[in-house]
């Protein structure tokens, strides 16, 4: 369990804002890609940050929770007035869950479990609260090599490979159904913060520029690249974990 701090909450929540006004459209069709692999319609984001996923999830009409560690975060989610259920919270903490076991169809954590030390807990928990058979998508940074200062900044402890999340996932009871990479020109700009030092508010992304990136991920999205930036992955829960 760890404490929540105050300065990388506002280094994260100004992250997370640099994201949705320089890349719009790659929020968007990273959006379009989780939405294709939800099942149900009791939906659970883990990890919402200032809700900028949760935005395009609540326009499709699922039961929507979304919960994260900051309240901060949560905070500054809440401003844009959807009328959904947050938990603020740990998702490593089980006393938090404990009223939850078997209430979502699927559990999202995009983006989510790179940050957490405890993730076999965290995926545990994940396990319990979901319903038989339900779905874990995920959304985490690939390959360790990549590994720069900026994942450090934003609070990434590592960077995963396939085998890797697929060791994580079997001991949380979960059979893996899908494991893609995705945005392929990411690695290229990954790599030029990397080797520049710069920051992701150094990028300068036109509009027209953000719009082609968009389009170029909607045509992946309908591929499956050898290579990218990120997985993406579609589990489900297939033996029933009994919380302690």
């Amino acid at each position: 369990m760890y404490k929540e701090n105050k300065d990388f909450n506002y280094q994260g929540i100004i992250y997370l804002t640099e994201l949705e006004k320089k890349l719009p459209d790659w929020l968007r069709e990273k959006a379009e890609l989780i939405l294709s692999l939800i099942e149900g319609k009791r939906v659970l984001e883990v990890g919402c940050g200032i809700g900028s996923l949760t935005n395009f999830l609540f326009i499709k009409g699922y039961e929507l929770f979304a919960n994260d560690i900051s309240q901060l975060c949560i905070k500054e989610a809440m401003k844009k007035n959807l009328p959904i259920t947050f938990i603020q919270g740990d998702i490593c903490d089980s006393s938090i869950w404990s009223n939850f076991s078997e209430s979502f169809d699927t559990v999202i954590m995009s983006d989510v479990l790179e940050h957490i030390k405890e993730r076999i807990i965290a995926l545990r928990n994940v396990n319990f609260i979901l319903r038989e058979r339900g779905i874990l998508i995920l959304k985490v940074p690939a390959y360790n090599f990549l590994y720069s200062s900026m994942d450090k900044k934003v609070g990434h402890l590592l960077r995963y490979s396939k085998d890797k999340l697929l060791e994580e996932l079997k001991l949380s009871k979960f059979k893996l159904e899908l494991c893609r990479y995705w945005n392929f020109l990411g690695i290229f700009g990954w790599l030029y913060l990397k080797y520049t030092g710069k920051d992701l508010k150094d990028l300068k992304m036109k509009n027209s520029l953000s719009k082609i990136y968009g389009n170029l991920l909607n045509w992946e999205s309908r591929l499956k690249m050898p290579l990218g930036l990120t997985l993406v992955v579609k589990a489900r829960k297939w033996m029933k974990i009994i919380q302690p």
